[in-house]
């Protein structure tokens, strides 16, 4: 069981995360909801703190300063319970807290929705808590043999000899994850755990072509480099990594990723640059990246995803800007705006419809419409946002831009007016209303 340490304040918060965990199949313990009424309240939280196998702390501000969730801290730090703190907001935690928190590895979750961090948050979970029932647990043995000095497991050993004739080069040992990812080794690099099994590995400048099976046999890798190593695709298989961190595929010949690429959670840095690829998967700016490089390829458009992507992202060198549909467009106005790196400039604006007074005028009063429904009070919102969206219907209807462009090119087949239709009408009004009627005008 998991006790969820919080703020009544933050109720909002462990309830989702508590709800997604039991959703999962990990009983969860909240006090607002679980604690007996009356006199019984603390003695159900003393009891449930000391049967919990792990503590969820969700700490803010709040948390920070509540009396409450302190002698929780105590309690379990008392009773030898793992803790686990979830960082929601940016702050330095009270020395009480502090001192039972400082060799404690934190999960941070600011910066993106929480609930973006779930997934990942439910795999940090069960691997802690599959280790805290290994404590208990007797390991099967590690069949082992030597390789370059020390003895690693079998499994991997076939693959890293499988690696060494494929290329003609012999593997390095690297100290630490700063010099695999600094390619600080010639050929081949590989970075050990504490357990001595492999955790990185760096191919660089080789003739690799396509990943050997016996690569499946790693089983817990974070760090995989696979530099100028002319390497075609990338398997199915590949998405096995839940827990890489670290991976560069910097100069090869790929000219897409599989679906399930989108599956690596804990993926913080993804270098891409200097390929072939012209499609990414549609939920790729989903992702929880830190940076994401993919200067230097064939992408014409970009997943709408990528609206929201984090981190910093570098695009150039690509054919975004050549002809941009309706999407791609506002997508890369969309990473102008919260990117200085994005440098791309986008050509003017085709208008689809026809150059007619009448429709100019018409259109000028619908946007004129569109911002005066933007000053209403709180009980009519709803009523304008209706409005606001008949307005974009009859943008779209009267050639504001065209319908069969909208769906073919810029939904996909997906028919979802009245979603894409308000963003259409964002984009168009943020980057072109100021002097639209001049530049329709005025084009030859």
């Amino acid at each position: 069981m998991i006790f969820i340490s919080h703020s009544s304040k933050d109720d909002p918060t462990a309830n989702l995360i508590c709800e997604y965990l039991e959703n999962n199949d990990i009983e969860c313990w909240l006090d607002h909801r679980d604690a007996k009424p009356g006199s019984q309240w603390e003695d159900s939280i003393v009891s449930a703190i000391k049967d919990s196998d792990l503590m969820l702390l969700v700490f803010s501000n709040h948390a920070n300063v509540s009396k409450h969730v302190g002698r929780e801290l105590t309690l379990a730090a008392k009773n030898e319970i793992d803790i686990i703190p979830i960082k929601i907001e940016e702050f330095h935690p009270i020395s009480k807290f502090e001192y039972y928190l400082v060799d404690i590895q934190w999960y941070n979750a600011i910066g993106v929705p929480l609930e973006n961090h779930l997934n990942k948050l439910l795999d940090y979970v069960n691997e802690y808590l599959s280790q805290i029932k290994g404590k208990t647990l007797p390991r099967p043995p590690i069949e082992r043999e030597f390789f370059r000095g020390i003895y690693l497991p079998k499994k991997e050993v076939e693959f890293l000899e499988e690696i060494e004739l494929i290329t003609g080069e012999s593997f390095e040992y690297v100290e630490d994850f700063i010099n695999i990812v600094n390619n600080e080794f010639k050929n081949l690099g590989l970075l050990l755990s504490e357990e001595n099994t492999v955790e990185g590995i760096g191919i660089l400048d080789c003739n690799l072509e396509e990943m050997p099976e016996s690569m499946r046999n790693i089983d817990n890798l974070n760090v995989l480099i696979l530099d100028n190593t002319n390497l075609k695709s990338i398997p199915e298989w590949f998405s096995k990594f839940k827990h890489i961190d670290f991976l560069s595929f910097y100069k090869n010949n790929l000219k897409n990723l599989p679906e399930n690429f989108v599956d690596f959670n804990y993926l913080e840095v993804l270098n891409l640059s200097h390929n072939n690829i012209s499609f990414l998967p549609e939920s790729t700016g989903n992702m929880d990246f830190q940076y994401l490089y993919l200067s230097n390829n064939n992408l014409q458009t970009l997943p709408f995803s990528f609206v929201n992507i984090s981190g910093v992202i570098e695009l150039s060198e690509n054919p975004l800007a050549e002809n941009p549909d309706l999407k791609t467009r506002y997508i890369l106005s969309s990473l102008k705006r919260r990117y200085d790196n994005v440098d791309i400039d986008l050509p003017k604006f085709k208008f689809d419809f026809e150059r007619d007074e009448n429709v100019i005028k018409r259109i000028d009063d619908l946007i004129y419409d569109y911002y005066q429904l933007n000053i209403v009070s709180p009980e009519d919102m709803f009523d304008s946002e209706r409005k606001q969206e008949q307005i974009c219907f009859e943008l779209i209807t009267i050639g504001y831009t065209s319908i069969d462009h909208l769906i073919d090119v810029f939904l996909g087949g997906e028919h979802d007016i009245k979603r894409t239709a308000k963003e259409i009408l964002d984009l168009i009004l943020v980057d072109i209303e100021p002097n639209w009627k001049d530049i329709i005008l005025n084009e030859n």
